[in-house]
């Protein structure tokens, strides 16, 4: 059996989705394990005033701070965001209306847009790129990626000083 385009877009849809959560998860792996590093070390170090409970402080913050980025780069999903171009129309435009209005519903409760509107199957492109305000929009996914590259590089290095430290002084503990 042939897969449908509007099968590839929906499912490429669903990938962005899941993507979107592994991503989400990961961020607080690492939040998590700098504040629990943190947490340790200022209990436990006899020199609270180590400039590497600082960095990992902020290593902790700027990790939480990511949450906002990865908010806005995955608040509305790629398929939408190309509405505006219009030779990409087509591809919003072959999805079946159950699939058009589950991506348009989700999207409209993640962007917190109330009440969501009753036609969403029937909602055409410009009414679509008005409500959500698509041209108004900041380049969240260019944005996100260059925050990705530069986050990888603060963390990496961080993270590698951190390192170095502990096994230069054993991070000074009891």
């Amino acid at each position: 059996m042939a897969t449908s385009t509007d099968d590839l877009t929906f499912e490429s849809y669903l990938k962005e989705r899941r993507f979107e959560k592994k991503i989400s998860k990961i961020r607080q792996y690492i939040y998590f394990g700098y504040l629990g590093l943190f947490l340790y070390l200022l209990f436990s170090s006899k020199y609270t005033a180590s400039p590497l409970i600082v960095l990992i402080n902020y290593l902790a913050m700027y990790t939480s701070f990511s949450g906002i980025i990865h908010f806005k780069f995955f608040e509305i999903p790629k398929i939408l965001t190309e509405l505006i171009r219009p030779e990409k129309t087509e591809v919003f435009d072959s999805l079946s209306p159950d699939k058009r209005a589950i991506i348009l519903e989700n999207t409209f409760h993640d962007m917190g847009i109330y009440p969501i509107p009753e036609n969403l199957s029937e909602m055409n492109v410009p009414e679509i790129i008005t409500r959500m305000k698509l041209e108004d929009r900041y380049p969240w996914k260019r944005i996100g990626w260059i925050y990705l590259f530069k986050y990888i590089a603060i963390l990496g290095l961080g993270s590698i000083y951190l390192v170095y430290t502990y096994f230069q002084t054993g991070f000074l503990l009891n």
